[in-house]
């Protein structure tokens, strides 16, 4: 139990930072673009939900940006991710709700934006791929973390 605690903190951590970033993050990505505020937005919240995932399901100290390239660039990672988050909400207990509202609500509400954004489809031999229907949208964010990330190294 000690070390969940440690591993939760340093995700708290994990997740201010990132948090931090995301505004650097589309920035890069869309430059100063600000007739297309719409999609900036829609980056932002998906980058966003990305994150809160990443801090609810990831419980190492690995590097966060490391890890939210692997995800942009591996739609089967976030799918496990998403499915390890419905299995912990599907083991909270009834009364989770009322405990702690804030991170019920957080697990509900990531379940059904992922439940919407990731689909999948099954090949003609049978192969079941999953796949962001934001795909062609949010290449941008995947190659502004490559960016940013290889800028600190």
């Amino acid at each position: 139990m000690v070390a969940q605690q440690k591993d939760s903190t340093s995700s708290h951590e994990t997740l201010i930072m990132g948090i931090g970033i995301v505004d650097d993050i589309i920035l890069i990505g869309l430059g100063e673009d600000r007739w297309n505020i719409d999609y900036r937005e829609s980056l932002k919240n998906h980058l966003r939900n990305y994150l809160f995932l990443l801090h609810l399901t990831d419980k190492s100290d690995g590097n966060t940006l490391e890890t939210l390239y692997e995800m942009y660039s591996n739609p089967l990672l976030v799918k496990r991710m998403h499915l390890q988050l419905k299995t912990e909400l599907n083991a909270l207990p009834p009364y989770s709700a009322t405990v702690n509202p804030t991170r019920y609500k957080l697990i509900m509400q990531l379940d059904e934006w992922f439940e919407h954004t990731f689909h999948f489809h099954t090949d003609y031999d049978g192969t079941i791929e999953f796949y962001d229907v934001m795909a062609e949208h949010v290449r941008t964010i995947r190659t502004a973390i490559h960016c940013y990330r290889t800028s600190f190294n």
